[in-house]
């Protein structure tokens, strides 16, 4: 009982909460069909690289996430004002 009363309000509480890398590809898709999977593939190394790095662990410091994340955001910023 107690079990199935958590997994309920975990339920309520999570709804209409997304991921930030849910959000962007949906924007993506809308945005930029054609380029949309590999910028979601982009967006999601990013992020992981960011989480690396959040946590601790070693990064590239040459390329760091920020730099892909700063052009997917130009990018889709761009395609939303042209549209």
């Amino acid at each position: 009982m107690a079990r199935l009363q958590y997994l309920e309000r975990i339920r309520e509480v999570m709804r209409n909460k997304y991921r930030l890398t849910d959000k962007f590809a949906l924007i993506a898709a809308l945005l930029s069909p054609v380029d949309a999977d590999e910028d979601v593939r982009q967006f999601k190394q990013a992020k992981k690289e960011r989480d690396n790095l959040t946590h601790g662990q070693d990064v590239a410091e040459a390329t760091p996430p920020i730099t892909m994340a700063q052009s997917l955001v130009r990018k889709y910023v761009r395609l939303h004002l042209d549209s």
